[in-house]
């Protein structure tokens, strides 16, 4: 039994296995990147697998671990390996799209997380309170901000500032920004069979100087075609100063469909009838791309990466100054051993000499 479990460790601790995980973590991660795989559990498979790995070969080489540097550097790697680990199970990822005014829940927005991540996230909600871009000389961001609302089940948590530099983070959730937004139009939507008025935003294509076709397609309820609504807004852009993303007032939006009977240009409070209820325009406010981001984890990985080369360092100055050490000790021997024997030889030629006198006599 012991000689089993022996094997055991040294098949796991094997470096051959090493470069196969490595590889193959490498593999997944570009699958990852590509988005061909979203499940979780290969890259927790495989960093669990480089974990098992790194704990075997430390059992084998206990001498290793009886130099303080050496030690420390395994025991970083050990650490950065099991917070991957966990962090993979516990993430949290969305990315979306949020107007001025109006509250996102994160339960109705597209998400990766891991298998165990935090019931309480889908229960969150965030709400854009203004949103600001400053252009300078054409259509190159200077600067953006937004200030924006957390909230659990719609109770307040934290209200602040975010840039595209600069997250909003709350007990672990980390919100930011995209430097370049757009222009989204509220409407409100009364069903003639009396159902409840339902809101909804649509969100207009970032708007670029050498691209300002702002045209984007809406389904209503019941309708049985889709709508096309163009954003009939003037060119914003100045090469002579700076300048903010604002919609002008009477800005208009023009409705359409295809193939059939509707064309129509509403002003902001403007209304139209379509045969399954009547649509009007609310507003046109500005729009933010926002990405949200839990993983406890992240920053004590960062942090001892940064610290791994640390302990290595150390080994390489020690064995530097035990090499200088052992040379001059290996020198002073030299020296006492060429000593030594210079002075051998002086007493064994003036015993020689001396036996030569009394020969003599």
């Amino acid at each position: 039994m012991r000689k089993a479990w022996g094997n055991a460790i040294n098949s796991l601790a094997s470096l051959k296995l090493t470069a196969a995980l490595l590889g193959l973590l490498l593999a997944v991660l570009a699958l990852y990147a590509r988005e061909i795989v979203e499940n979780e559990w290969p890259r927790i498979a495989i960093l669990t697998a480089l974990t098992a790995n790194l704990l075997a070969n430390m059992s084998l080489r206990p001498r290793l671990l009886r130099r303080p540097p050496l030690a420390l550097f395994h025991l970083c790697l050990l650490a950065i390996l099991l917070l991957s680990v966990g962090g993979r199970l516990v993430y949290y990822q969305a990315a979306l799209q949020a107007a001025e005014g109006q509250r996102v829940k994160l339960s109705g927005v597209p998400s990766h997380h891991g298998p165990w991540a935090p019931a309480r996230l889908m229960d969150l909600s965030i709400k854009p309170l203004r949103i600001e871009t400053l252009y300078w000389y054409g259509d190159n961001p200077k600067s953006s901000d937004m200030e924006v609302e957390l909230s659990y089940k719609n109770q307040l948590l934290v209200r602040g500032k975010v840039a595209p530099n600069e997250p909003l983070v709350h007990e672990g959730v980390r919100i930011y920004l995209s430097p370049t937004q757009g222009f989204a139009a509220i409407f409100s939507y009364s069903p003639s069979t009396g159902e409840d008025i339902s809101r909804g935003a649509i969100y207009f294509p970032e708007y670029r100087k050498l691209s300002q076709l702002q045209i984007q397609q809406m389904t209503v309820p019941g309708l049985g075609y889709q709508l096309n609504c163009t954003l009939n807004l003037t060119d914003l852009f100045s090469d002579q100063h700076a300048w903010g993303l604002e919609a002008p007032a009477g800005t208009t939006i023009r409705i359409s469909s295809d193939g059939e009977d509707t064309d129509a240009t509403l002003p902001v409070g403007g209304s139209l009838e379509l045969p399954s209820g009547e649509l009007r325009l609310e507003s046109i406010v500005r729009y933010a791309r926002i990405t949200v981001d839990y993983d406890p984890t992240a920053s004590w990985i960062l942090l001892l990466l940064m610290l791994c080369p640390a302990p290595l360092l150390w080994q390489y100055m020690g064995l530097g100054k035990l090499h200088r050490q052992s040379a001059r000790t290996g020198s002073s021997r030299q020296r006492g051993a060429a000593g030594h024997a210079n002075d051998t030889g002086s007493v064994n030629a003036a015993g020689s000499t001396s036996r030569a006198a009394r020969t003599k006599q």
